[in-house]
Order: C-alpha cells, then sequence, then structure tokens
C-alpha cells in the first residue's frame, strides 16, 4: 500500500523493494517515508468525482468492505474486529509479556483486555490434566476463534436467475422516474432521489444474497 501511495523515498514500483540488498555489515535496511506522506490516512476515501482524497475511510465503507470480504471466503456470521483482536490477545498471550502484548493490541490497561480481548471459553484442557493424558487444545481453538462460523463452499454470488429477477424489480423502474422527474434546481432532492437509486439494488441484491446462502 506504501508502495501504491508512493510513501516511501526511493521506491516507486512493486519491483523496486525486491532489488534492494542489505548491507553486509548491517542487519537492517532502514527505509524513510516522504514526510508528506506522515499525516495520510492509511485508508482513505474515495469519491468518483475526485478518486483518492485525504480524508479518511469513513467507517461505514470500511464495515462494507469487511463483511463483504468475511462473506466471500465463507463466513455467515456478522462477526466485528473486536472478536478478531480478542482471538489475537489469546495467541498473543501463549508467547508474550503483557506489555508486549500492549505494543501489538495498542491497550496497555490488563483490565481492558481481561474483560473485552479474553475469549469466554477456557484455555484449560481439564480432564487431560486430570487424568495426566497429553492436552488437545483443538477444539478449545475451535470454540474460540471464527472457524465455528466458516461454511465451506458457501456461494459468494447470486444465480444468473434471480439477478436477473432483481434487475426486472419494478421499484427501480419507479425510483429511476423519480430522478428525471425531479428539477434540477432542487439540487437536495435530486441527491436524494438518485442516493436512493444507487442504494436501492444494493439492498435487495444484499438481502438477496444472505436468504440464497441460508437456504
Amino acid at each position: 500500500m506504501a508502495i501504491l501511495d508512493k510513501a516511501l523515498y526511493g521506491f516507486d514500483i512493486l519491483a523496486d523493494p525486491r532489488t534492494q540488498e542489505i548491507p553486509a555489515d548491517n542487519n537492517e535496511l532502514i527505509l524513510h517515508f516522504h514526510e508528506s506522506a506522515l499525516d495520510k490516512p492509511i485508508l482513505r476515501k474515495r469519491t468518483m468525482a475526485h478518486g483518492v482524497t485525504d480524508e479518511p475511510m469513513p467507517k461505514s465503507a470500511f464495515t462494507d468492505i469487511f463483511r463483504t470480504t468475511l462473506r466471500n471466503a465463507g463466513y455467515m456470521c456478522s462477526t466485528s474486529i473486536h472478536a478478531i483482536r480478542r482471538q489475537l490477545g489469546k495467541k498473543v498471550d501463549e508467547l508474550y509479556t503483557e506489555v508486549q502484548r500492549s505494543q501489538h493490541l495498542t491497550q496497555a490497561d490488563p483490565r481492558v483486555v481481561g474483560q473485552s480481548y479474553v475469549a469466554n471459553t477456557s484455555s484449560v484442557h481439564g480432564q487431560a490434566a486430570f487424568l495426566g493424558e497429553s492436552t488437545n487444545h483443538s477444539h478449545i481453538d475451535y470454540f474460540q476463534s471464527l472457524e465455528k462460523f466458516h461454511e465451506p463452499g458457501l456461494p459468494c454470488k447470486l444465480p444468473a436467475h434471480i439477478e436477473d429477477q432483481l434487475k426486472r424489480d419494478h421499484k427501480v423502474q419507479t425510483l429511476e422516474d423519480s430522478v428525471h422527474n425531479v428539477s434540477y434546481e432542487d439540487s437536495a432532492a435530486l441527491r436524494d432521489a438518485k442516493k436512493e437509486l444507487a442504494n436501492y439494488p444494493k439492498t435487495r441484491k444484499r438481502l438477496a444474497l444472505r436468504d440464497y446462502q441460508e437456504k
């Protein structure tokens, strides 16, 4: 992402870093950012008129992308960044100290981590410990992760005949007529009509896909 943004000094295309070599007397190669890139948000807002801007991406846009990515990966659940951070916190706790974990999760207060980032399922395989057997945490990891929500083979696209039905929705034609009938002098009403026309098919398609997946 930094290279696409041309944020790194001396790196213009993806092939540039691959040609770099760490000097023999060093164990790292320090990368320098252009000063103009230091205060830019990593995820930025994009508009049809101006392309990528320097404004932060709205949370609603990020959430839509996040949900779509999960759905395309075969997850039926409505998970959250919080749930992923919680699972990450559990894994990090197995290997690192609270201080090191706070550097990674940007949350130093152990009370917050204990209340918010600790999974409900116990990490202890009690039966194995009681019987003196070797531990097996696979079932614990299963219930603490998103794996239980994964549906192998879950379709992420609608069949053609359902897509065709959605395109012939009478309300779309009604909304198109509304846009044409609004006076161009009434910019607010025209903007609202166009927004409703753009959002309605997306909402219908999202709900139809969810219904198809559940069936």
